[in-house]
């Protein structure tokens, strides 16, 4: 096979995370740490919460904090904008 046909590792790695089920590749990773939001009820403020476990892309457990400053844990959480579910903070929101 020559070197032109030859697929680049850049590809191949974007192609893994496509089957993988990473919808958005610019989207970053999701890891222990990391600071999303979590809408708890609906009309309520969006709650920054901390990542405490990942189970998947799309399911973590949440250390969540209410505007009064109190922590709160939610469990096995949904990705996603609804009620009881988290997302990333978009940059106006940061």
């Amino acid at each position: 096979m020559s070197e032109d046909n030859q697929e680049k590792p850049e590809a191949s790695t974007e192609k893994a995370k496509t089957l993988l089920g990473q919808k958005n590749p610019k989207e970053p990773k999701v890891t222990v740490g990391r600071v999303v939001l979590y809408t708890q009820h609906e009309g309520a403020e969006p709650h920054m919460a901390h990542v405490c476990k990942v189970w998947s892309n799309e399911v973590v457990n949440l250390d969540a904090i209410d505007g009064n400053g109190h922590h709160y844990a939610v469990t096995s959480v949904c990705k996603g904008s609804g009620v009881g579910q988290w997302r990333y903070p978009t940059r106006s929101e940061s």
